[in-house]
């Protein structure tokens, strides 16, 4: 069997059709959340990555994000990456 990595996506209302990925050999493969129907700019949404298969997989989850303070006005910047690793 090749190897495929499934996303699970799912928002506070409903889980959304999976997208499957086949991973090529030592490449990277980016996933625009944004992109995807259901999953608009600012929308809240959880994401699970399984893979099936044989081979070993990295992921890695990148989030980006702009605040500005209610408060003060101030504007920031920042971001979190998570990684998952499987074989």
């Amino acid at each position: 069997m090749d190897t495929m990595a499934i996303f699970r996506f799912f928002t506070p209302e409903r889980e959304l059709e999976p997208l499957e990925v086949p991973p090529e050999g030592e490449t990277r493969t980016t996933v625009y959340l944004n992109d995807l129907l259901g999953l608009e700019s600012g929308r809240e949404v959880s994401t699970e990555v399984k893979v099936e298969g044989s081979g070993i997989v990295a992921v890695e989850r990148a989030m980006y994000f702009v605040y500005t303070s209610p408060e003060t006005g101030k504007v920031m910047s920042g971001g979190t990456c998570s990684i998952g690793f499987g074989e």
